[in-house]
């Protein structure tokens, strides 16, 4: 199973010895870092370039991760079984 951008961010975090709190900074709210690492909320670019910094890492890397994991998905739904075709009495009327 691929890992989560909120599990690989709290991985970062925690290797660097830093609380929710300081990796929130000034602009950002505890209780955000924590919605983002247990994958409550999808973080905005802008979040994870400056959670990216706050870190240590290079600029675009949890971008790139949240775009390898989007095209994955994309990928995903292209070599899924199509759906089935409704029935004439399955359709509204």
């Amino acid at each position: 199973m691929p890992q989560s951008i909120g599990n690989l961010l709290r991985q970062a975090r925690r290797q660097r010895n830093l609380a929710q709190q300081e990796l929130a900074g000034d602009r950002f709210s505890k209780s955000y870092v924590s919605a983002v690492e247990n994958n409550r909320i999808k973080p905005s670019p802008e979040a994870l370039h400056f959670f990216a910094e706050r870190l240590g890492q290079p600029n675009g890397i949890f971008t790139a991760f949240l775009q390898q994991a989007a095209a994955s998905k994309q990928l995903s739904a292209l070599n899924a079984p199509p759906l089935p075709k409704p029935e004439a009495g399955d359709l509204p009327l």
